[in-house]
């Protein structure tokens, strides 16, 4: 069987139920969103509408879709960036009761320029009111599961592309949040960089387990990271399918190039995504 045969379709009335089933990291129902025209006379546009979705604690979940179909749009709702218009988005709380702590890692590294890379990656626990000698061991440890020791002390310009990324990276996974969102964090680094950061993090996060919600364009990047890869419709967004990624931890990104079932894996998302695509370019949703 392919994998796009094997992707599950996931009627809208079907995944409430789902989602209630089972422990919820992540709870979104019926989320729908528009945006007005610049003019009272012109009409408003969709960009989701009837979002639903449900991802367990400690799995990594990413998000494929066409540009413009609202990827982006559900991970700041999800960081409380945007108003709820329509539905609901639950990020429940963890074992002790408490809420979810959450990072958030954009496109960009948007690194402060005057302050050193251990400074930089200090900045979220600096905001939480971590002691400073606290944040300063907390930093330097995470800069040394980034390869960045000894670059302690250098500034944002002058330390590569790709390192910057990591600092950035660091920063995010520093505060230790429950709940990782990451907007095409790799997609500005060349591709052996690339790969080299999504080794290093695919470790990490074999270490810690955290909850990850991941958007990508890349293909072969989500099935490398993921447990679960979604893909969502043009718009309005929704989700339309789902692929459970069932390759064998760890992952080496070498032996895997050479794996069938990768190969299936990545070949029905693209079936998916050119579907979609067409369906973007025509300007109407299904």
């Amino acid at each position: 069987m392919t994998a796009h045969a094997a992707a599950l379709r996931l009627p809208a009335d079907a995944q409430p139920a789902a989602a209630a089933a089972r422990e919820s990291a992540v709870l979104v129902r019926g989320l729908s969103y528009s945006v007005r025209g610049a003019r009272r006379r012109e009409s408003g546009t969709d960009i989701l509408a009837g979002v639903d979705l449900a991802i367990a604690p400690r799995q990594f979940v990413s998000i494929v879709g066409p540009s413009g179909c609202g990827k982006s749009t559900l991970l700041n709702f999800l960081a409380g960036l945007l108003p709820v218009q329509a539905g609901q988005v639950d990020l429940g709380r963890d074992a002790g009761g408490k809420p979810r702590t959450l990072g958030y890692m954009f496109q960009q590294h948007g690194l402060l320029a005057w302050r050193t890379v251990q400074k930089n990656v200090e900045l979220g626990l600096e905001v939480a009111g971590v002691p400073a000698a606290e944040r300063a061991e907390r930093a330097r440890a995470m800069l040394a599961d980034m390869g960045l020791q000894g670059f302690e002390r250098h500034y944002p310009r002058e330390i590569s592309g790709g390192m910057c990324q990591r600092v950035a990276l660091a920063r995010t996974l520093a505060t230790q949040p429950d709940l990782i969102l990451m907007d095409e964090p790799f997609g500005a680094l060349d591709a052996q960089t690339r790969t080299f950061i999504q080794e290093m993090f695919s470790q990490y996060w074999e270490q810690h387990r955290k909850t990850v919600l991941f958007v990508t364009h890349d293909l072969a990047e989500a099935v490398f990271l993921s447990d679960r890869v979604l893909v969502m419709s043009a718009r309005p967004g929704r989700i339309v399918a789902e692929y459970d990624i069932d390759l064998p931890r760890p992952r080496s990104i070498d032996a895997l190039r050479a794996e069938p079932r990768f190969l299936s894996l990545i070949d029905g998302l693209w079936q998916d995504i050119k579907a979609q695509s067409a369906i973007a370019m025509k300007g109407r949703a299904p």
